[in-house]
Formats: C-alpha cells, structure tokens, sequence
C-alpha cells in the first residue's frame, strides 16, 4: 500500500478545485481587511455595539467564561447580567488571549475566520443547488461586498449567525438530494446556532419549515425529523435566552422581540425605502437590484427553498427595521444576493456577455467594498479623542459617569458606571444615588449640553482633571 493511498492523498479533481477556492476565499478576504484587524473598537460606524461586545470578553478575561452570564459594564459600579446572545466570540477570544495577549485583534481574526468559513459554506450551497462556476462567482461577490469588508471582521456576532444560517441552509440542501439523516441534523445543529447569535433570524426557519411540510404534508406532524428539527434548532435558543434572561439587569433580546410585535411602529412603505437605501450602500446598487430581479426567476423556475428564502429574508427585513434602523441587520440578505446574482449570470448564455458581466459586477463590488471599509474602519476622532483621555487620565475599573448615551467610553475602556446625561429632563437623583455609591469620576462628553444644577453639583464636589474641546474629566472628592 501506497503512502497516497493509505492516507487518501488521491484526490478527485473536483475536490482539488474546491480546496484551492476555499484556500483563494480566504486569502482574499484576509487581503482586504488585514489592515483594519488592528483597529481599536471605537471605529467610526457602530462602535457602540462592537464595544458592547468587547467589554463582555473583557469580563470574560477577568472574572472566567461564564456563557450563562453574559455582562455589561455601563450599569452601574459592578458588571451586571444582560439578556444578550450566545457570547461565543468574546469567550473563543478570551481563550486564545489566554495563550497570547488581550487585544482587539484577537477578536477581529476570529471574526473574520468565522465569516470566511460562511463564505465556504456559500460555495458548497451553491454548487449543491448549482453549479462550480455559480459557485465561485457567488462566493467572490459575497467576500466582496460593503458590508462583508466591514461586518465580516467587526468584534460583533454577525459573522458567527452568518455561519450557521449559511451551513444550515446548506446541510438542508444537501438533505434535500441525498435524504441522509445525518445532513439534516447538521442543518437543524447550524440553524440552532445561529439563532443563539442572532434570534431575529427566527423568520428564516420558514424554508426549513415549509421545505418539510411540502416533503412529509399529512405526516408533517408526526415525522421524527419535523420534530427533531424543531427541537434542535428552536426549543434550545429559546432555552437559552429564557435562562440568561433570568435576573438579567436588561433584556436586550426581548426588547427587540416586543419592537418587531408591535405593529404599531409599522410603516411599510417607509421600511421598504430603508432597506433598499441600506441595500444600496452595503450590497452596492448592482447586486441589490439584480438579486431582487432574481426572485423572478426563482419563481419561474419553481425553485421553492429559494423563493422562501427571500420570503423569509423580507419579513424578517421589514418587521425588523420597522422598529430598529440599525443597517447591519441587513447583512443576512448577503447570502442570498451574492447566490442570486451569480445564478442570473450563469444563465446568459453567450460566454463573452457572461464574462464581460461577471468582471463589471465583481470589480463594482469590489470598489464599493473597499471604499466603505476605508471610510468606516478607522477610529471615530471624536471618540478617540475621548477615550484617549479617559486612558490617560482614568485608571482601569473606576467607577464613572458619562452624559451621553453611547456606552463606549465606558465599555472601551474597562471600566464601569453609568450613562447619566443628565439634561433638563434628568432629575439630581440619579447623580447623587451614584455619588453615593462612591462614583469616582465624571466624564463631560461637551457636545452634550449639561444642565447647569447638575454642573453645580459636580463642581461642587469634584475638581477638573483634564479638558479639551471634546470632554472635561472631573475627579470627585475623597475618591
């Protein structure tokens, strides 16, 4: 026996390719956004979410791993429990920053790993449901794009929800041709997970669900697989956010679950004009709108996962954004576009047409990507002139205050304390009950306007450390 055959280095050609992509997508992605992987957490474009995230690992790095207890710093003098997702990149961070050091880009590189692992899973879907070249168009796209260059790599759990609603839908497919148990338990694994990263992602488990109804119909609820299916990948999020709901300072998940319930906030046409203007800026106008036209398509082929999947994405989309402008929720519309928008390629059928297109859409992708990264990647200067002083000026794990509604000059920073923005509406109350506890320092963020009683009190019983044109630092008295 051979050395190549006894370790099965024969390799079918097919597979040889499909390694050699995986190895192209990840050298790729990695070339794009190596040099923002340094990058501090207070960049420009929601810095307040990827310090959220951060200072979770910071506690995680201090105090243990603890997944059932997930906590934010700006609460008050002590961490405090928060209703949060599954925290899985803050605690794979923290293990590896065991073995090296506590830095942001421990935690960006796992992001982007975990993205382009997503990106991998995009190409085997694809060439389930199609072919190898759909396949490679698709996945380059799908690197490409604004938000990918961006959200791919932020200290955020995005990149970990794409993994597993990618993975799942492929596993699925895969089930789909072959029938093998094992491929729709991996779907039902995948789509579990990535709920635990990302609960409105809820909406997409109508392919799944549908996807079986039309499979076993009469038998749909008395089929072991329907309720496997269910119980792996529904019953045991909702366990988790039950459990780490209990006693949790605040709810975050249920928050945004009772915003996207409450159709009071509903404005259907205003949403629609949100999103397309979202999808324009981080899917690029050219992808948006061959993607939408492709649902088209999709009917007319009676390709009925793909036809929920933008059902699916839609209403997630538009009961979401209804109630929460925040444009990284259109990320998971990614997938779906990039393998879209290769399909409707793939189908011209005069190859110099084909080819002129592929490269027109790839290199707009491209431009559009990098242009958003390089103007969003980078330090926010207001923040950074803030928290530069707030490092110099402030030791780590002081008890402070700040009056803006921006955590991250808190979460950033490893400290702890309160927003207290303390305007006309505030009442003293809440200044002096943290005074009590013995508040340390308070952080005058000056584009806020500080009611002048509440400035007496803190003149009164503080001294001024530090200013410049953005933030003055107070250091309370005996403290």
């Amino acid at each position: 026996m051979t050395l190549s055959n006894k370790f099965n280095f024969n390799l079918s050609r097919e597979r040889k390719i499909d390694i050699l992509v995986y190895l192209l997508l990840v050298f790729l992605f990695f070339a794009l956004v190596f040099p923002t992987l340094n990058n501090q957490t207070w960049e420009i474009l929601d810095n307040w979410r990827q310090a959220d995230t951060y200072s979770v690992a910071l506690d995680y790095y201090r105090n243990g791993i603890d997944l059932l207890n997930p906590r934010f710093s700006y609460y008050g003098k002590y961490p405090q429990k928060i209703q949060l997702e599954l925290m899985i990149l803050p605690a794979l961070g923290t293990l590896v920053s065991k073995l090296t050091e506590f830095s942001p880009t421990i935690f960006r590189t796992i992001s982007a790993l975990a993205f382009v692992i997503s990106a991998i899973f995009l190409y085997k879907l694809s060439i389930e449901r199609k072919n190898r070249r759909v396949a490679l168009i698709a996945s380059v796209i799908y690197i490409l794009l604004p938000f990918s260059q961006f959200y791919g790599r932020t200290i955020m759990p995005e990149s970990f929800a794409l993994l597993g609603y990618v993975a799942s839908f492929y596993f699925f497919s895969k089930w789909e041709n072959t029938e093998n148990f094992k491929d729709l338990l991996f779907s039902s694994v995948f789509l579990g997970f990535g709920l635990l990263q990302k609960l409105t992602l809820g909406f997409i488990g109508i392919v799944p669900a549908f996807m079986l109804l039309y499979k076993y119909k009469k038998r749909f609820l008395i089929s072991k697989e329907v309720w496997i299916y269910g119980l792996i990948s529904l019953a045991i999020p909702l366990i988790y956010y039950y459990i780490v709901g209990i006693g949790a300072k605040d709810p975050f998940v249920r928050q945004i679950y009772g915003i996207v319930v409450d159709t009071d906030r509903y404005n259907l046409l205003e949403s629609l004009r949100y999103i397309m203007d979202t999808a324009f800026t981080g899917l690029t106008p050219i992808v948006s709108i061959i993607g939408l036209l492709s649902f088209f398509y999709f009917l007319y082929k009676k390709d009925l996962f793909v036809c929920l999947w933008y059902v699916g994405l839609l209403l997630s989309m538009i009961s979401i954004l209804s109630g929460i402008r925040l444009m990284y929720y259109l990320i998971f519309f990614m997938p779906l576009f990039s393998y879209a928008t290769s399909v409707l390629i793939d189908e011209i059928n005069i190859e110099p047409i084909k080819l002129t297109i592929t490269v027109i859409v790839i290199a707009i992708t491209f431009f559009n990507g990098q242009n958003f990264l390089i103007s969003n990647a980078k330090a926010d200067p207001y923040l950074d002139s803030i928290i530069g002083a707030i490092y110099e000026y402030i030791p780590e794990k002081s008890f402070i205050a700040i009056n803006g509604e921006n955590p991250a000059p808190i979460s950033a920073t490893g400290n702890f304390g309160y927003r207290l923005p303390m305007n006309e509406k505030d009442k003293p109350i809440k200044l002096m009950q943290a005074m009590d506890e013995g508040l340390e320092y308070y952080v005058f963020l000056k584009y806020n306007d500080l009611d002048k009683n509440f400035y007496k009190i803190i003149e009164s019983n503080s001294d001024l450390v530090y200013q410049n044109l953005e933030v003055a630092i107070f250091k309370f008295h005996g403290k």
